[in-house]
């Protein structure tokens, strides 16, 4: 027979129970109705382009009401990115039109409903009115859990004829050829967490590759044909094969590292880990993608650069105010440097032994003698740098100011600003393509990837990425 204090002590466990059970009904209920955000394993991800062809003669207007993928009975809305569509503006253009998480499945259609259609074809006007119930046109698209796929539209505006009663634009699917090794662009896409394959000649995104959460910094090694990428939210490394485009590995790293940059030593024997979240310098061998020691760098650790002679490895902790001097003969940090407050970007330049560096909030870039800790010079800047690089063959070093929306073109053995690059965005970190004579910046405000070369002295790119671009490389 029960007692009766353990009656009441079994009563009240079940009516926990019952009370639990029902809390977890209630969140299943939520998350089953909850859309599909990024990160979610179970979620798929769609990225669709549009791609209007170069010499472009209709001007024709699009205003899209509303964007939609659909399957047997069931439709999916997306959000249009961009609803006004001009095909004079946006000739030779591709950008993109949508971009969402969605559940997987079947899409055997993707549905564009027109709030207006408005313009001319020749002398022709085009009558307001969109089609009746807009345009279905045919994707077959098989989504799987944890995939990004890419697809592009193309409407070629002048093949399209009027008859003045109506128009009704027509649009195709364009299946993007993958581009060779050696003209591939890789951008990290830090809030949509892929990676953007852009093919260098066209300009055009040809592929996109689903990575780790929260891509930042990244390595190509061109001994190895792989694609290195820290996955800051995820704690990994993700290694991909540049042919392929294939995941071949993942590096785990322990909770709490925040990943940010990645460099590989001269012979690229060796990948260095720039570890934001733990202050420490991860040391992974390249060949068999182990990690094989790590060291404390002092406090924030922002930028890393290495010396293409000795091997040797700079970060600049931007709390610490020291600039770690790591040495791979020794494994070990040989000494740290004092040489500036809050140092955040560092660039060094192995021919003349000088380290430039930039801190945070100061509108001054910093020139050092490595070997002496003396300081050598210094440039006045319009804002604070964002991202250094140098250029080695020409002595120049170019400089991202997103303060001033533009970079500077600096001599820093003259100190002196011989130039700058307007940009139509706050720029980011930079990269120089030496090969090409290309400088790539990343915009992350407006989500573009800059293209600049270096020989016209021209603009060649303006590319539509994924959100918030973190940092961009080349596929040698």
């Amino acid at each position: 027979m029960l007692h009766p204090a353990d009656t009441a002590q079994s009563d009240t466990r079940r009516r926990r129970v019952t009370r639990l059970i029902a809390l977890l009904g209630m969140a299943a209920l939520v998350w089953l109705a909850s859309p599909a955000k990024a990160g979610d394993l179970e979620s798929a991800q769609v990225v669709i382009y549009l791609d209007i062809p170069a010499n472009i003669k209709a001007d024709i207007t699009l205003s899209l009401r509303g964007i939609a993928l659909v399957n047997d009975g069931d439709t999916v809305h997306l959000q249009p990115i961009t609803s006004t569509i001009n095909s004079v503006k946006r000739s030779g253009q591709q950008f993109r039109l949508a971009e969402q998480n969605i559940m997987p499945g079947r899409y055997r259609f993707l549905h564009l409903d027109f709030e207006s259609i408005e313009g001319l074809i020749g002398k022709a006007p085009v009558q307001p009115q969109p089609p009746s119930g807009g345009v279905d046109i045919p994707v077959a698209l098989d989504l799987i859990s944890s995939e990004t796929r890419l697809v592009v539209i193309s409407w070629p505006a002048n093949a399209i004829q009027s008859d003045q009663a109506s128009y009704r634009p027509e649009f195709r699917v364009k299946t993007p050829e993958i581009s060779p090794v050696g003209s591939q662009i890789f951008v990290s896409n830090e809030g949509s967490g892929y990676l953007t394959v852009v093919d260098r000649f066209s300009n055009n995104v040809v592929d996109l590759l689903r990575v780790g959460e929260g891509p930042r910094g990244m390595a190509y090694s061109s001994l190895a044909q792989q694609l290195f990428v820290a996955n800051s939210q995820s704690n990994t490394v993700s290694v991909i094969d540049g042919l392929s485009h294939r995941i071949i590995k993942t590096i785990i790293l322990r909770f709490g590292d925040e990943p940010s940059r990645l460099v590989l030593s001269p012979d690229e024997s060796t990948l260095y880990v720039l570890n934001y979240g733990s202050n420490s310098l991860s040391v992974v061998d390249a060949r068999s993608l182990q990690e094989i020691s790590r060291i404390a760098v002092g406090d924030r650790p922002r930028g890393i650069t290495t010396d293409r002679i000795t091997g040797q490895v700079f970060v600049a902790s931007e709390l610490s105010d020291d600039i770690y001097v790591y040495d791979p003969v020794t494994r070990s940090v040989v000494k740290a440097l004092a040489l500036a407050s809050s140092p955040r970007e560092i660039c060094y330049n192995d021919r003349t032994r000088q380290l430039y560096l930039s801190g945070t909030n100061q509108r001054a870039l910093s020139v050092f003698n490595t070997e002496t800790g003396s300081t050598v010079g210094a440039i006045n800047l319009c804002s604070p740098a964002a991202g250094l690089v140098c250029d080695y063959a020409s002595d120049r070093l170019y400089v991202a100011l997103p303060g001033c929306f533009e970079i500077a073109i600096l001599r820093p053995d003259k100190e002196l600003e011989i130039g700058n690059i307007e940009l139509p965005s706050a720029p980011g970190l930079l990269t120089f393509d030496p090969a090409y004579r290309q400088l790539l910046a990343v915009m992350p405000e407006a989500g573009q990837l800059a293209i600049y070369n270096t020989n016209s002295h021209k603009l060649t790119g303006l590319i539509n990425v994924g959100a918030k671009p973190y940092m961009a490389v080349v596929s040698q």
